[in-house]
Order: C-alpha cells, then sequence, then structure tokens
C-alpha cells in the first residue's frame, strides 16, 4: 500500500516570501504614480531628486504611505536571504519536516508573521 508523505513546503516556502515582498513595493508605486504605474521613471529609483520630487509633488500622508511601502518592501527583500539560508541549512542538516517542530511549521509560521510585520506597516 502506497502512502503519501508529506511534501516539503519549506522549499516553497524561499519564492512564497519572495512574492510576499513584492506586494509592498508593489502598493509604494502605486501611491507614487497615483495609480498610474506606467508613469514611474525606472532609470534611478534611489535617487535623492525622485525622492524629492516625490515629497514636492505627494500629499503628506501619501508621501508618508509610500515612505513606509517601500522600507516594509527592502526589509522583506533584505531578510531573504537569511530565511532562504535557513530553510536550505535545514534541509540540508535533515531536520524533520513534519510537525509543530518541523522546518514547514517553521516556514508557514515566518511567512505569516512576515505578512502581518508588512500590514502592520503599512497604516
Amino acid at each position: 500500500m502506497n502512502t503519501l508523505k508529506p511534501s516539503n513546503l519549506s522549499i516553497l516556502a524561499i519564492p512564497t516570501y519572495f512574492v510576499l515582498a513584492f506586494f509592498p513595493h508593489v502598493y509604494a508605486l502605486d501611491v507614487a504614480t497615483s495609480g498610474k504605474p506606467t508613469q514611474w521613471d525606472y532609470s534611478n529609483p534611489r535617487s535623492a531628486t525622485l525622492k524629492a520630487h516625490l515629497k514636492e509633488t505627494l500629499s503628506e500622508s501619501d508621501f508618508a504611505r509610500y515612505e513606509r511601502s517601500k522600507a516594509c518592501s527592502d526589509n522583506l527583500y533584505e531578510n531573504l536571504p537569511l530565511f532562504a539560508s535557513a530553510v536550505i541549512v535545514g534541509n540540508m542538516a535533515g531536520l524533520k519536516k513534519e510537525g509543530w517542530g518541523g522546518l514547514n511549521a517553521f516556514a508557514g509560521m515566518y511567512l505569516g508573521l512576515r505578512a502581518i510585520y508588512a500590514l502592520a506597516y503599512q497604516d
């Protein structure tokens, strides 16, 4: 009789985390362009002149929302290597995957907490 073994969901959490980090970036672009993301200038997205331009053209509350969303996305991307390394090394070390102490639970809880973090960061 064939028994199904749970899949290794912890590895799938790495690309899921990448997508999670992309949502605040998209929201920041939406705020910065007043809902017209095709007007965004990608030539130098970290320039001081772009930030000064946004500060002049956006309302104070919209500029604050843009900065929070961009900072949230940056923070999520900056933590991606640490998370991915922990998952990969845990799998290489042969840590258990199932159960509350397993890698799948760790990855799921980490993703959930980072999603809550991203939502709380916005407003």
